[in-house]
């Protein structure tokens, strides 16, 4: 067609060069796949603190056509029971999420039944340092109103109407969340509380850490330890606010929360804590190791009190993708008994 003519194909469109250190408009393509709007989830377990475990758990990611969500589950083993609903509020523009709701819990433990009903909040935040750092912060904190009955086998029951504030901080630098190998972890806790029917307040403070250093190709040393105290004017103290240990996550050999204050036939807490435990786990693959570790500590009146028990032996140890299974056999010295302490889940 001539020069000039209507007909004359166009030259194609080009954006503007950009001149100078101009902004520059580039397009952006955003892909949104909404979640499903309910799902139930379950999961199968055993392990040598509880046996046999079952737990469901059901969430609807919108109410009424409001920006929350609710999630309501149970679980049952040989020694507790437990169910809950909660209401997740949308998070805040600083990150931090809030909750509120209803809970049931039952457990009957060395002697030691104890059965809570309980109406609480909590508010989680969680944030990265600056940079590329890997460290990382989470801050919680709750207040539960509660009903507690606690029985005692061979010595008293008794009930509590109480209320509780806890905070939670915690510092993570780790290479790995899941199946960390280098880095350490801290975590600081406090708590007051008082009772709603003669007003006699409880507080307690407690410190965690734990480091790894990796050896060689594909070993690991763990270092742990574990503090804590309670302070209380009364006797009828909800057992959140007190110390038992022994079991497969604490010191091994020994049976679950199994050392403690004895009173009558049971193990009740115990207003100190301390626990200590190295161990070396050496792998022969990516996925499958052996470990050797050595145990100890005590729940007393007080920490010039303590009685150490100690436990070594020594296990297996399998990564997964969910965090590392242990098998261990370990050998308690108090108790001159050897135990074999496992834990394993499967989720559906």
């Amino acid at each position: 067609a001539p020069a000039g003519s209507d007909t004359a194909p166009q030259a194609a469109a080009r954006p503007p060069r950009p001149e100078g250190d101009g902004p520059v408009t580039l397009p952006v393509r955003v892909q949104v796949t909404e979640g499903p709007a309910r799902y139930a989830s379950g999961s199968l377990g055993v392990d040598s603190d509880y046996g046999v475990r079952v737990e469901g758990l059901y969430r609807q990611n919108v109410v009424y056509g409001l920006p929350v969500w609710i999630e309501t589950g149970a679980g049952v083993d040989t020694k507790r029971q437990r169910a809950f609903f909660d209401v997740h509020l949308p998070p805040g523009m600083d990150g931090s999420e809030d909750s509120f709701g209803l809970l049931y819990d039952h457990s009957d433990v060395e002697g030691l039944e104890t059965s809570r009903a309980g109406v609480g909040w909590k508010r989680s935040q969680t944030r990265k340092a600056a940079g590329d750092s890997r460290v990382e912060y989470e801050v919680r904190w709750g207040a539960l109103a509660s009903y507690d009955k606690t029985r005692i086998s061979g010595d008293s029951r008794y009930e509590v109407p109480s209320w509780a504030a806890t905070w939670q901080w915690l510092r993570r630098d780790v290479d790995s969340k899941y199946n960390p190998r280098e880095g350490n972890l801290i975590e600081f806790g406090l708590g007051a509380g008082t009772t709603l029917d003669d007003g006699k307040a409880f507080y307690r403070s407690s410190l965690r850490a734990q480091r790894w250093w990796p050896i060689g190709e594909r070993d690991v040393l763990t270092v742990r330890g574990e503090v804590g105290k309670v302070w209380s004017r009364t006797d009828r103290l909800p057992q959140d606010f007190s110390w038992r240990t022994g079991g497969s996550r604490s010191i091994r050999g020994y049976r679950y929360q199994s050392i403690g204050l004895e009173r009558g036939d049971a193990v009740i807490g115990a207003p100190v804590l301390g626990v200590a435990s190295v161990e070396y786990t050496h792998y022969f693959t990516d996925v499958l190791g052996a470990n050797l570790f050595v145990d100890a500590g005590d729940a007393a009146e007080s920490f010039g009190q303590f009685d150490w028990h100690l436990g070594y032996g020594a296990g297996l140890a399998v990564r997964t993708p969910a965090g590392p299974f242990f098998v261990d056999l370990a050998w308690a010295q108090k108790d001159r008994r050897l135990r074999l302490q496992f834990s394993l889940g499967i989720a559906f």
